[in-house]
């Protein structure tokens, strides 16, 4: 499936990703145990905001915590936050300017 969604500089962003380790973190869902039951795999959305757009289409993505990613635009986990997404989970975007970022 080809993605058409143009992101830009400011946007508003969630990206969902499939992380694995012992203990599954607060907001994890689909949560499954390896065929041992030593360890977990889970979904995990972060939210974030696009700081930059780069030329092979990669966006660099800062989260609510300070950190940045790197994600290609066409990643199927990436996604623009919907208005109730942006008003629910304010608080985990990442604080300070978001006049450039644009509604769904």
């Amino acid at each position: 499936m080809v993605s058409h969604v143009q992101f830009h500089t400011g946007d508003l962003v969630v990206y969902r990703r499939t992380e694995y380790g012992r203990c599954p973190e607060p907001g994890a869902f689909r949560v499954e145990a390896t065929p041992n039951g030593e360890t977990y795999s889970w979904c995990i959305d972060r939210y974030g905001q696009i700081l930059s757009i780069n030329a092979d289409s990669t966006l660099v993505i800062q989260t609510g915590q300070g950190q940045q990613h790197v994600v290609r635009s066409d990643d199927p986990g990436l996604r623009r936050a919907g208005f109730f997404e942006r008003f629910r989970h304010a608080r985990d975007f990442p604080r300070g300017d978001n006049s450039n970022a644009r509604a769904s």
